[in-house]
């Protein structure tokens, strides 16, 4: 399976989850209907060829509500969501992916270990991995792809002998590969032993001691031990982590309304449409709304683009977004792909750097803060008409995405209502 380029930036492409989690309590599909969902899945097939992931949900939703046990679209609609972060709604659909034909087991193995892998479920991980080697020990490319998962599960829990282990397996099998794989996890081993010397630091307070003891104590060595991974019902849920730390962050009182390179966060959508005509902006709109009532505008905005240089030097795309929710303009974002990089983890720390450091320095302290090796994101909320999600992730085939999404804090409030009633219903 190729990859993946997402339009998300928070673009609400969790929320298809909901259809496509609730599709399958519907009856099976006559004839006619499984026609279609077939008909559809290739066209959805189509935009996530082009990693067009947004409307590849849209499509593949519609595609399971007429067909229910359409498999190879579970398998393709759990990998938009993998490659968009959202853990829990793909881990959910590749387990119901593997239970149906027309889904690649083999594969659907990979991406639950890809999907733990990015939630930091390290052991969930290791499993899945070995379970995809198990089913297909000849399929080079997949052999490849779930060693160098194997390694990254091992550094990130700190065990460098595994990782040795399966660093010689996988030169056996491509020796250019593990030659950049080594780098990514020895980078990722040095992460986790920082963190575990910050750890032991930071749980014992220091005393005084006179110089002869300080002279003759040698400084004890940090315990190297893993990291407790997360269950898959921990894994957590994208909407309900922005939603607390929304609410949960202390924030100043905006008296003005946001503006995001030219764009007015809430304002009605007609009024951002008159002006990007008046602007000579072209817009492509979405087919049709998402289920819970969002709207989705690809725009090509003219002149240099807005992010930092460095977020945006040799990308192979750069996709600006705007998103609308009860005729107002709910998000801006912009979603930044590079491919082919053998060097996807270090290159994703950098620019989650870059970006993140952009960010604060304009709106202040980030409210929260997680990396879990091949994932990292970030939120602000510097006021209450404003809230910020950056994300960056490398993925196991050298592709590396970035992810700032801007949001109207109100209407996100009142969409995260409706989203969850909606959801309430259909269980």
């Amino acid at each position: 399976m190729n990859l993946k380029m997402n339009i998300r930036g928070k673009l609400r492409l969790f929320l298809s989850a909901f259809v496509l989690f609730s599709a399958f309590l519907s009856a099976a599909a006559p004839a006619a209907a499984a026609t279609e969902s077939e008909s559809l899945t290739e066209r959805a097939k189509n935009l996530y060829s082009v990693q067009d992931y947004n409307h590849a949900l849209l499509l593949f939703a519609k595609a399971l509500e007429l067909d229910p046990q359409n498999g190879e679209a579970w398998d393709y609609a759990s990998w938009c969501h993998r490659y968009l972060g959202n853990w829990e709604q793909a881990r959910q659909g590749f387990e119901r992916a593997e239970q149906l034909p027309g889904a690649l087991v083999k594969w659907v193995k990979a991406g639950l270990g890809e999907t733990y892998l990015g939630a930091g479920a390290y052991e969930s991980a290791l499993q899945s991995f070995s379970q995809a080697i198990e089913l297909a020990p000849e399929d080079e490319e997949l052999l490849v792809r779930a060693l160098k998962g194997l390694v990254f599960a091992y550094a990130c829990l700190g065990d460098s002998e595994r990782v040795d282990e399966n660093m010689k397996l996988l030169a056996e099998k491509d020796s250019a590969a593990a030659t950049a794989v080594g780098a990514e996890a020895a980078s990722l081993l040095e992460n986790r032993r920082k963190f575990f010397a910050s750890s032991v630091e930071d749980s014992v307070p220091p005393q005084e001691k006179s110089p002869e003891e300080a002279s003759a104590e040698k400084e004890p060595e940090p315990e190297e031990k893993p990291l407790e991974a997360s269950s898959p019902a921990e894994l957590s849920d994208t909407m309900e982590r922005q939603e607390q730390v929304a609410k949960q962050a202390t924030v100043e009182t905006a008296e003005e309304a946001v503006t995001i390179w030219d764009f007015t966060l809430g304002e009605p959508i007609q009024a951002v449409m008159t002006h990007l005509s008046e602007r000579g902006i072209d817009v492509r709109k979405a087919a049709e709304p998402t289920r819970l009532g969002t709207q989705f505008y690809t725009v090509k905005l003219p002149g240099e683009s807005p992010l930092p240089e460095l977020v945006r030097q040799d990308a192979d795309s750069i996709l600006y977004v705007l998103e609308e929710f009860q005729e107002k303009l709910l998000s801006v974002s912009a979603s930044v792909t590079w491919r082919g990089r053998e060097n996807s983890i270090r290159m994703k720390e950098e620019l989650f750097k870059e970006m993140s450091d952009s960010l604060s320095e304009k709106y202040g302290p980030y409210a929260n803060l997680s990396d879990n090796g091949i994932f990292a994101e970030a939120y602000w909320v510097p006021n209450d008409k404003h809230f910020i999600a950056l994300e960056t992730t490398a993925s196991l085939d050298g592709q590396v995405v970035l992810i700032v999404n801007y949001n109207d804090l109100p209407g996100l409030n009142v969409f995260w209502e409706n989203a969850k009633q909606l959801n309430e219903q259909r269980q």
